[in-house]
C-alpha cells in the first residue's frame, strides 16, 4: 500500500514536471516570435533614417566642397524626407 502511494506521487511529480515544461516551451515559442516581430519593425527605423542620413552626410560634403554652406544640406535632407515617404 505504502509504495503504490509512492509510485502515484513519483507519477503525479512527473505529470507535473512534464506540464510545466511543456509551458515553458509554450512561452519560448511565443517569444521567439515576438522577437522577430520586433527585427521586422527594427528593419522599419532602420529604412527611415538611412535615407535621411545619407543625404545629409552627402549635403554636410557638397557644402564643403564648394564652400555653399547650407544650401547643398538642407535642400538634400528635405530630399531625404521626401525619399523616406515614399519607401
Amino acid at each position: 500500500m505504502i509504495k503504490e502511494e509512492t509510485k502515484l506521487k513519483r507519477i503525479n511529480v512527473i505529470s507535473r514536471d512534464f506540464k510545466v515544461k511543456k509551458e515553458k516551451i509554450k512561452s519560448l515559442r511565443k517569444n521567439k516570435k515576438s522577437f522577430f516581430e520586433s527585427l521586422r519593425y527594427a528593419n522599419l527605423g532602420f529604412s527611415l533614417v538611412t535615407p535621411i542620413l545619407l543625404f545629409l552626410f552627402l549635403g554636410i560634403y557638397l557644402d564643403s566642397r564648394f564652400n555653399t554652406k547650407p544650401t547643398f544640406t538642407l535642400v538634400l535632407i528635405f530630399l531625404g524626407f521626401i525619399v523616406t515617404l515614399y519607401n
